[in-house]
């Protein structure tokens, strides 16, 4: 095919159908109109079997309960695979806490500066108790 020829839009030209007695006898005249609320005749007596064939099987509830319990295990992936990833993920939180730990250091040590150069506190260091 080398080329689409794209019809204009319009009433189509009556299809040749047959003529004789025996083409009339098998299609009607006018079939009747089916929408998605009325399926066939056919498509009914499929579905109507099909549920009258399905089994309707009575589980034990402690099965259903093993059974749900299984694919909720493997679902879920192993931990041992994850032990890498979780040994970083606990040395990040640890370099975390520290970085914190000494940026509050530097805050303190700088506002302590800020206080002695505006003459606030005594330059002196103080003695700290010792707890009992």
């Amino acid at each position: 095919m080398r080329a689409i020829r794209v019809l204009p839009p319009g009433p189509l030209a009556p299809a040749a159908h047959p003529t004789g007695p025996d083409s009339e006898a098998a299609t009607p005249a006018n079939p009747p109109a089916r929408t998605a609320q009325e399926p066939s005749a056919g498509y009914q007596q499929a579905l109507d079997a099909h549920r009258a064939s399905r089994r309707t099987a009575v589980v034990d509830p402690r099965i259903r309960a093993a059974a749900e319990r299984q694919a909720r295990s493997q679902a879920r992936e192993p931990a041992h695979l994850f032990g890498d990833g979780q040994a970083v993920v606990e040395e990040l939180r640890e370099r975390a806490a520290r970085q914190v730990a000494a940026d509050t250091t530097r805050a303190r040590a700088l506002r302590r500066l800020a206080d002695e150069r505006a003459g606030r506190v005594s330059s002196t260091p103080q003695r700290l108790e010792r707890p009992a």
